[in-house]
């Protein structure tokens, strides 16, 4: 047996400090992702980048008046990683050992930590051109993916 992999290297080290439960100090983070959504990227991608960083509050009021297709699917999108935070938030209020109220923190004072649209799967289509040829276009697709976390922590 190599002596590097013996009970007494750093590797089986029982000293190391050990996982503890989250605290209210810690900041909770909250992911919601939509995936194979039809519309381009780019698409996505000019309403999420004037998201980034902003409350939930803010955020939905800037998505009910852009005049772009995507800011509907964006908003249901982040209604859910709102859900998504309160049900984690009651989760951790229930496993706290300390039973320390999690829930006092306002889920309207969360920020938007992250926002990205990538792409998806790209099909292929083929539309009818003059004389007798055939055009091919890509019909994109994108994925979601929101970060959100309470700025009172």
């Amino acid at each position: 047996m190599n002596s590097s992999t013996t009970k007494n290297s750093p590797l089986f080290d029982d000293n190391r400090p050990k996982e503890t439960t989250q605290t209210p100090s810690q900041r909770i983070v909250s992911r919601a992702t939509a995936k194979y959504i039809r519309l381009s990227p780019s698409k996505l991608r000019r309403v999420l980048s004037s998201l980034r960083g902003l409350t939930f509050m803010d955020a939905r009021l800037i998505l009910a008046f852009l005049p772009y297709n995507s800011s509907r699917i964006i908003f249901t999108l982040l209604k859910s990683a709102r859900a998504n935070y309160l049900c984690k938030v009651a989760r951790l209020d229930e496993e706290s050992p300390q039973k320390k109220n999690f829930q006092q923190t306002d889920p309207n004072t969360l920020t938007i930590l992250s926002a990205s649209s990538d792409e998806g799967p790209v099909m292929r289509r083929v539309r009818p051109a003059a004389r007798g040829r055939a055009m091919s276009f890509l019909r994109r697709t994108a994925h979601i993916t929101f970060l959100l976390t309470n700025t009172s922590t």
